[in-house]
């Protein structure tokens, strides 16, 4: 006949439970609480890497600015608020004289840092509504939200030629570039985002074609209802007069 197992003990409830034992009562919950705040600082830093990661692919490395796919997006937001509040929107096209030589004699340290400056530049008379970028090379993109007139859109392109034209210092000597400025209006000269931008550049062109540190409005004259179909045909549009130079002398 094979031996009983022992039965177990039956508690008796008469009887105290053990003394616990405070010091590793508090010594697990010291464990939980700094596990508790690892876990809270690995996700705040993975959070803030994905912040920083998303600003990375949205701005421009050397200036900080938006870069072409922020802009983009921001560009066809402003249009739909034009469209429900009947604003208009003006588009600087900017592309920097001079920048190449700057970038040749002292190098592309010395490039990336003019176009530092001038970013600063353009960035401090820009509103909160308002999208300044670069938009690749030592050309840049000024979005104006509503400006309220052709006069003070041109005001704005004559500041912006005032200030970004004045000499920046490069390792002891001053040296200056001047911008071309082309302007384009929505929804006056263009109907889309694609549109504006070609506007906006081939005024550049044209005002980079007059002389250094102008600016140039694109004006599709009345005469003309297909006029802004011949956005890409810049030939024909300057020889038909469409390009109207603006140089605003004063507030």
């Amino acid at each position: 006949m094979s031996p009983r197992s022992p039965q177990p003990a039956i508690p008796d409830p008469t009887r105290p439970p053990p003394a616990l034992d405070l010091r590793e009562i508090e010594h697990a919950l010291a464990q939980s609480r700094a596990a508790l705040a690892s876990t809270s600082a690995a996700l705040r830093e993975v959070r803030a890497e994905a912040v920083a990661a998303t600003h990375r692919a949205l701005h421009d490395l050397t200036t900080g600015l938006p870069n072409r796919e922020l802009f983009d997006d921001r560009l066809a937001q402003a249009m739909a608020m034009a469209d429900r509040r009947g604003w208009s929107l003006a588009l600087m096209f900017l592309d920097l004289d001079r920048f190449k030589s700057i970038n040749d004699f002292h190098g592309h340290a010395a490039g990336d840092l003019v176009l530092r400056e001038v970013a600063r530049r353009i960035g401090a008379h820009a509103r909160d509504e308002d999208t300044v970028c670069r938009n690749g090379g030592d050309e840049f993109l000024y979005l104006l939200v509503d400006p309220r007139g052709a006069a003070n859109v041109s005001r704005i392109a004559d500041v912006v030629l005032r200030t970004v034209e004045q000499p920046i210092d490069i390792g002891g000597r001053a040296r200056s570039v001047r911008p071309s400025i082309g302007i384009a209006t929505y929804p006056a000269d263009a109907t889309t985002p694609a549109q504006l931008l070609k506007c906006a550049d081939l005024a550049m062109y044209d005002a980079k074609r007059r002389a250094a540190g102008h600016a140039s409005a694109w004006r599709p004259p009345d005469r003309e209802p297909r006029a802004r179909a011949r956005c890409g045909d810049s030939a024909r549009a300057t020889r038909a007069g469409f390009l109207d130079p603006v140089r605003a002398t004063g507030y």
